[in-house]
Formats: structure tokens, sequence, C-alpha cells
């Protein structure tokens, strides 16, 4: 059973975070029925200001980027040029936290000597999102599945700023993007959810709900936003595919090998990735049989 801890550091009212605290434990059954990873032994919560969240994403960002260097060979040009590489990763974290912060649904920072955390921003929820209760388990259920995954496969969480590193003499269209299978397949988690909820299975408020504010919908549709909305939905048709296809073994393959991550070319169309690795298709299917397809 998951112990769950929450940790009040906007200090909002208790009676907010209390809400908040229900729906996520709401959402938690359903990552655990849906998604087929178990939750963690412990989650971290933390409600934070746009201040806090600001510097918990430039840290969070320069610990993954420490982390990434320090798995390449002594002799690369990154792993020489670590302590810039971190730094810079550190100050356009910053910036980007900054200036996107409002779009902030929920997020899952990593600390160098902590668990990693649900992150939330109550002032982004009352000023930009006003997400009804629904809409909130919806977010985090696709947050407790990046945790999950990060549980199971902690790699995961570096693994696109490793890829940059040693991919970059790569043609662009065989670079590797992991970034786009862990929130991809969240967000297919988080439309399972919707649905499970009795609603149509989408992502943000219904019609008939509060909608965001104008400057989340000017954020979002701006080029430089870090949701990059286009790589999440390739992420997700990614994730769809291999779960067609072999089940959530293929699913855990594709995850846990860093061969086996989708590159540019799969995620514009992931009938490629089945066809270059279709021993690894061949595989899930024969070793699971009797549950080959399914979700």
């Amino acid at each position: 059973m998951t112990d769950f801890r929450y940790h009040n550091t906007a200090l909002v009212e208790p009676a907010d975070l209390g809400r908040y605290a229900a729906l996520v434990e709401a959402a938690a059954p359903y990552v655990t029925e849906l998604s087929a990873f178990p939750l963690p032994a412990r989650v971290v919560v933390r409600a934070v200001t746009p201040d806090q969240y600001i510097d918990a994403q430039a840290e969070h960002n320069a610990h993954l980027t420490r982390l990434a260097l320090a798995g390449l060979p002594a002799a690369s040009d990154a792993a020489k040029r670590a302590p810039a590489l971190v730094e810079e990763a550190r100050r356009a974290a910053r910036t980007a936290a900054r200036r996107f912060y409002p779009l902030c649904r929920a997020a899952v920072i990593i600390h160098e000597s902590a668990d990693p955390e649900l992150t939330i921003i109550p002032e982004v929820y009352d000023r930009h999102l006003h997400p009804t209760g629904r809409q909130l388990i919806t977010v985090f259920a696709h947050q407790l599945t990046a945790l999950a995954l990060y549980a199971h496969y902690p790699e995961l969480a570096w693994a696109q700023r490793r890829c940059n590193a040693l991919d970059s003499t790569l043609p662009t269209h065989q670079r590797r993007r992991p970034a786009a299978l862990v929130p991809g397949y969240g967000q297919y988690v988080e439309r399972l959810v919707a649905k499970a909820l009795g609603g149509p299975a989408v992502t943000g408020p219904l019609p008939d709900e509060p909608q965001p504010s104008d400057l989340y919908t000017q954020l979002l549709a701006d080029p430089d936003s870090p949701a990059n909305a286009r790589q999440v939905d390739q992420g997700e048709q990614v994730a769809v595919a291999l779960l067609d296809a072999g089940g959530h073994p293929l699913l855990h393959l594709a995850l846990g090998r860093e061969a086996l991550y989708p590159t540019v070319a799969d995620l514009k169309d992931p009938a490629k990735w089945l066809t270059r690795h279709q021993a690894a298709v061949t595989q899930t299917t024969e070793t699971n049989s009797g549950t080959a397809g399914d979700r």
C-alpha cells in the first residue's frame, strides 16, 4: 500500500490541501489498475508557489543533466564539459519555468537526496487552469503514472538528456526521443481515467466545465512551450501501437531498453518502430501469447 505524504510549502489553506490530497488518492487506484505499473511505496506530494516551482525545476534539471552526463564515456566531449552543461541546464530550466509556469497542471520533480515528488501549484489552479475535481483526478493520474514509470525504470528520468548527447551526430530522424514516450503513456492513462470516471476519454476540461485563462491558452500555443503537445500526442500514438502489438510486456521492453527507445521517425510513424524491432514484438507475443495485445 502506498504511503502518501503531503508538504504545504505554498502555505495554502489546510482545507484546500486536504481537497488536493483526496483527489490524488482518488487517482491512485486508477493508475494501479489501468497503467499496469505499481505505484512506489511512498508518494510525496508538495504544494508550492510559482517561485518555489521555478527554483525546483532549475535544480531538477541540473540534477538529471548531471546523472545523464555521469554515464557517458569520460573522454566524450559532453563529459568533459559536464560542469558547464549542468549550469546551462539549470539556467535554461529556470528561464523556461519562469515564463511557462502557468501551464503546469502538475509535475514530477526529482531531487538529489530525496524521494521524487508530485508537485502542484495551487495558484495556477486558482488563476489559470480552473480545474474541476474530475479534471484534477485525471491530471494527477497522469503524473502518478510518471512516478510509477520512474520507480520501475529510474534511468528514464534522464534518458532524454543522455540520448541527446549520444545521438548528437546522427541524422535528426534517427535520434531517440524517450521523453515523448513517458508523457505519451501518461496521457493515454489520463484518457482511460477520464473514461472510467464516466466521461469521454479526453484530457482537459469538458465543454461545460470552466475553461483555462487566456494566458494559459496563449502560452500553450507558443511554439517554445515546454508542454510540446504534438510530441506528447506522438508519444501516446507510439504507446498505443506498442500495446496493440504486444501488450504491456512490449511497452516494458521499449521503456526499459535504451536501444528500443523510439526515434523521431518512430514518433511520426509508429509502424517504423514495429518493423525495426520485430524481434522484440515476436518475443513478447510468443512469451505472453495468452495476453498479447491486452491493455
